[in-house]
């Protein structure tokens, strides 16, 4: 089980067992919720010290290498949490900027991206149906936080009010701000490199050299994942949101180390990437044209 699943698992156990020592306190017998409760508590405690333990390591690390600095205390968060809180950050000053109509940090970014062909990613169908989705669910959120009172009778309904509408808010401005960093970006094709972003949740430069093959996909993921006999893990899927129309290859003896930025942070490139493109046929067209290979072109 890689590292990712295995944080993955332990969050999975702590909230349930957050859960159930909530609901156990009010429902079951005292000391069942008070079992649970204190496992949450040691399994949290667990993870508390291994994680000290893990940023007393870069910090002494960090330190051996630049003394006593201000960057120091970098050291005491894991890289991925830092490289999340970052794209976080970015979103927000996305919408923003947008909305003050000043130059998005997502131009900014694209501004460092190489010469060649861009391919926009922006027209999916479940990406241009994001913002109205958004609004029908702020409008939801009302109606919402009556059942909320209804079923529960807080003694405080403005705060339920204030809560709902603060996530439904939050929810909004994510999304705003992500659709204008996809917006803002295209994945680029020249005669050395293929360059790709999707806003600033991924990012990276592919060596022309290290593509294999490159193919039409059709359907869902699940599909065409058993069709060909794939690992879900062996893949990347780079997209906004819709489902990937073009699978690409990689040689990764020839990626020599490369990776790709994945919310903020460096992650090893894996042996597929699956991608979406609004003109897939189009890509696959220019691609085959640079490196030629047998592949379906599909029809835009």
């Amino acid at each position: 089980m890689n590292s990712r699943r295995v944080r993955i698992s332990w969050a999975w156990v702590m909230a349930a067992c957050v859960i159930i020592a909530a609901v156990g306190r009010r429902y079951f017998i005292g000391t069942l919720g008070l079992a649970f409760a204190m496992a949450a508590a040691v399994l949290f405690a667990i993870k508390v010290i291994q994680g000290g333990g893990a940023a007393a390591g870069r910090i002494g690390a960090a330190y051996g290498r630049s003394g006593l600095t201000l960057a120091l205390w970098k050291e005491l968060f894991p890289p991925w949490i830092l490289g999340f809180a970052l794209t976080e950050c970015l979103i927000y000053k996305e919408f923003v900027y947008r909305l003050l109509n000043l130059r998005p940090p997502s131009a900014a970014a694209m501004e460092r991206a190489p010469d060649g062909k861009r391919f926009s990613i922006d027209g999916g169908d479940l990406s241009t149906l994001l913002v109205p989705l958004a609004i029908i669910g702020m409008i939801s959120d009302v109606p919402l936080s009556q059942v909320i009172i209804s079923a529960w009778r807080p003694e405080h309904t403005l705060f339920v009010h204030l809560i709902v509408f603060a996530v439904s808010l939050w929810g909004f401005i994510w999304i705003i701000g992500d659709r204008g960093a996809v917006r803002g970006s295209n994945h680029v094709l020249n005669r050395e490199e293929l360059f790709l972003a999707v806003g600033f949740r991924w990012m990276s430069n592919v060596p022309l050299h290290a593509i294999k093959h490159c193919s039409a996909l059709h359907g869902k993921p699940k599909e065409w994942l058993a069709s060909s006999s794939i690992d879900r893990n062996e893949v990347w899927s780079v997209t906004p949101i819709d489902s990937p129309n073009v699978l690409v290859e990689l040689d990764i003896n020839a990626l020599d180390g490369m990776g790709i930025k994945r919310m903020g942070n460096c992650v090893p490139l894996r042996r597929y990437l699956a991608l979406y493109f609004d003109a897939p046929g189009e890509f696959i067209r220019d691609m085959a044209a640079l490196k030629p290979f047998q592949g379906d072109v599909p029809s835009d």
